[in-house]
């Protein structure tokens, strides 16, 4: 004759040990998704980090090389200032898909268009020295900023 208790060893038992076991199935499955996940998100950080770094090293170093072109004599006409405003445009669309914020996007896009507008009235000499380099530096601290959140 089987009693209440020995019944109840019989049921609870298994019964909490598969709960036991179904939940470190479960935890470990969660576990290895997260991992999988961050090391995802691992791995394309390592391989855009060093594209975007070297982009953006290229970037900068070319808005200053156009300004100091389009600061140079008759440099309105000069081929040398059409190229490198080309190469400068080119820098910054390979950039733009790093940046994930439309709203940054579109803010950084159109100071780039005032950017290229300025660097047209500094080869017309629309400006003195003093604020010509005034207003540049203001680009170069925007763009750095921008950049240097959205990027890295």
């Amino acid at each position: 004759m089987t009693t209440d208790k020995q019944t109840a060893k019989e049921y609870w038992i298994p019964l909490l040990s598969s709960i036991v076991a179904i939940a470190g199935i479960l935890s470990a499955l969660l576990t290895n998704y997260y991992s999988t996940q961050k090391d995802i998100e691992l791995k394309k950080y390592e391989v855009t980090f060093r594209v975007t770094a070297e982009t953006y090293a290229r970037f900068m170093t070319l808005l200053s090389d156009t300004f100091y072109i389009a600061w140079k004599p008759e440099s309105f006409t000069d081929p040398e200032l059409a190229e490198s405003t080309r190469k400068l445009k080119s820098t910054y669309l390979a950039l733009e898909p790093f940046i994930s914020k439309t709203d940054t996007r579109k803010e950084i896009w159109n100071k780039f268009n005032e950017l290229m507008l300025f660097y047209e009235k500094v080869s017309l000499k629309k400006f003195k020295v003093e604020r010509a380099e005034k207003i540049f530096l203001e680009y170069e601290k925007f763009f750095r900023e921008k950049f240097l959140d959205e990027l890295f």
